[in-house]
């Protein structure tokens, strides 16, 4: 009898297995799919004291100045959720609410948050993470320092993204922890890119220069790759810091120790 019985209840629980392998292979195959949809952006960081050669080099013209302010808590809370809360000075003055994931984090419904803000991929040396924003016009009397500055001045789909990617956050715990000073130049459009853009961000910690540019979906570690090989054929150097400008400039707070370089 129990040969009998054992004979379906494996069968049952094969198809279950098939099934469950089926379904998820669609939801990795969904996911990888919308994330195809998402524009890219590849990012490589510079030898800051080679800024001049890169400029001559590539071609940057047009510089414009502003500000960026970083607001987090002293344990980087919003970073390790991995939120990021900006403030822009000058050209552009707004208030933008990012939220970085990397690519196949299980933590966050990804697909609730395509359908309802902008994604991006970046594409750096530590590989790519995808990420969603909403950004708002703000240009306060001052520069705002507290969190309560910064919660009173949300948008309400900035609030939703920020729920919606589970980010939790004390407001009051919150501040401006960085100050940048921000120096930005435009190329005209090289070979297989549509345009390049170089930032200069210097603050108390050092200084990050990066070089990057837009790309179409899916096409970001080729076009990495294709971007590192002109680096090398222009003799320009690579920034021993690879990563993105907002993670180094906040990890810099927490150990000073190593300056940015």
């Amino acid at each position: 009898m129990d040969k009998q019985l054992s004979a379906p209840i494996s069968m049952k629980n094969c198809r279950k297995r098939t099934l469950g392998s089926i379904g998820t292979f669609l939801v990795l195959c969904s996911a990888l799919r919308a994330e195809e949809k998402c524009p890219g952006e590849i990012k490589l960081l510079l030898s800051p004291p080679t800024i001049q050669t890169v400029i001559a080099t590539l071609g940057f013209e047009h510089r414009t100045v502003g500000r960026i302010f970083l607001f987090d808590t002293e344990e980087l809370g919003l970073s390790k959720q991995g939120a990021i809360v900006r403030v822009r000075q000058g050209r552009d003055n707004d208030l933008t609410v990012k939220v970085r994931l990397p690519a196949g984090d299980k933590g966050v419904d990804a697909s609730m948050l395509r359908k309802h803000f902008p994604c991006e991929v970046d594409r750096t040396a530590a590989g790519e993470d995808i990420s969603y924003s909403v950004g708002r016009k703000y240009k306060p009397h001052r520069a705002p320092e507290l969190g309560e500055d910064i919660s009173g001045a949300l948008s309400p789909p900035q609030k939703r993204l920020l729920l919606e990617a589970g980010v939790s956050i004390d407001w009051s715990r919150v501040k401006r922890l960085a100050n940048i000073r921000l120096s930005k130049w435009e190329s005209a459009a090289e070979p297989s890119f549509r345009r390049l853009a170089l930032e200069l961000w210097e603050s108390p910690g050092g200084q990050i220069l990066e070089l990057s540019a837009k790309v179409e979906p899916g096409t970001g570690a080729s076009k990495y790759a294709e971007l590192q090989r002109l680096l090398v054929e222009k003799g320009l150097t690579l920034s021993a810091s690879q990563g993105t400008k907002t993670s180094l400039i906040l990890e810099n707070l927490t150990h000073p120790a190593s300056p940015l370089r």
